[in-house]
């Protein structure tokens, strides 16, 4: 599939402001476009269209995460890796943890565990969530309902 040069002008123009299925809605009613969204998605990648660029992983980030996902957890895993601007979640080292198909045992899991409750990362999590359910007025919404 390839876009026509009256649809690729039309793409070019309205790409920053509109969205991928405002496009493709747009180029099948006012150009006759013929072909499904996904495949409209893929020619706007190969296009050079792309709303986010994803950062690959370095070398040295892949092998921290390799040298040290069964005795550190996936959260301070992130928090290691995060320099500067580059920030990394947990989600994003599950992902790449599942791309590299990494998987701990149950006793690497309840090491880390033990490994964290003997650093105190559990020590003030009942506090913290205590005071944003009351800075929220959550808690108190709650139990006004209830009576």
């Amino acid at each position: 599939m390839k876009f026509t040069y009256d649809q690729l002008e039309y793409i070019k123009e309205n790409f920053k402001n509109k969205t991928s299925i405002n496009l493709f809605n747009h180029l099948v009613k006012e150009f006759d476009f013929k072909f499904c969204y996904t495949s409209f998605r893929s020619e706007l990648y190969v296009n050079g269209f792309h709303k986010v660029i994803m950062r690959r992983w370095s070398k040295s980030e892949t092998d921290f995460l390799l040298n040290n996902y069964k005795s550190i957890g996936n959260i301070e895993i992130g928090k290691l890796l995060t320099k500067g601007k580059r920030v990394f979640t947990k989600k994003q080292v599950q992902k790449k943890m599942q791309l590299l198909n990494l998987k701990r045992t149950d006793q690497e899991l309840q090491l880390i565990l033990e490994r964290n409750k003997s650093n105190g990362l559990f020590k003030d999590c009942g506090i913290k969530a205590w005071e944003t359910r009351l800075k929220n007025n959550n808690y108190q919404k709650q139990s006004n309902d209830r009576i």
